[in-house]
């Protein structure tokens, strides 16, 4: 059985990798890019099971849900970290999930889990 694979952008290197390395120790296949430009163009390459990804990392407004739609994407969960906005920013971008930064990561373990059925 293959591990599930989540796409995590984030624009904070050092923040990319400790969810890596998170993410990575509970078994997941992670995936990283920096920008929404650069989401877009891992998850056609390598369909994810799961996007987090950072408000700020130019990639969590509301194009980005449709740019995923017209590449065939839409139905892949987004989960929206994020230090601004909140919980009804991030559900208009048509996220399944949001993250208030800072955030706890056994919540991030937890939500990742549910969104890819763990």
């Amino acid at each position: 059985m293959t591990a599930p694979h989540v796409l995590v952008v984030e624009h904070d290197l050092d923040l990319l990798d400790l969810i890596f390395d998170v993410l990575d120790a509970e078994g997941y296949r992670v995936s990283r890019a920096r920008t929404g430009a650069e989401a877009l163009e891992s998850a056609q390459r390598e369909r994810p099971d799961v996007i987090l990804v950072d408000a700020g990392a130019g990639g969590a407004d509301e194009g980005v849900r449709s740019q995923l739609k017209e590449r065939g994407l839409g139905d892949v969960p987004l989960l929206v970290v994020s230090g601004e906005g909140g919980p009804q920013r991030a559900a208009r971008a048509g996220a399944h999930g949001f993250l208030a930064k800072p955030f706890d990561l056994g919540t991030l373990i937890e939500q990742v889990a549910s969104m890819t059925a763990r």
